[in-house]
């Protein structure tokens, strides 16, 4: 099987919300929570 790597945003719902239906959908799961462009903008 694969592994599947997941990037995504942690602001708000939408980022976490891909996380949570990731880690129900895959079982070997890596992910990585990136800034949001405020928070590369300081």
């Amino acid at each position: 099987m694969k592994k599947i790597i997941l990037f995504t945003h942690k602001n708000d719902i939408d980022g976490i919300n891909a996380l949570v239906l990731a880690k129900l959908a895959f079982n070997d799961l890596d992910y990585e929570l990136c800034p949001g462009f405020k928070e590369l903008d300081t």
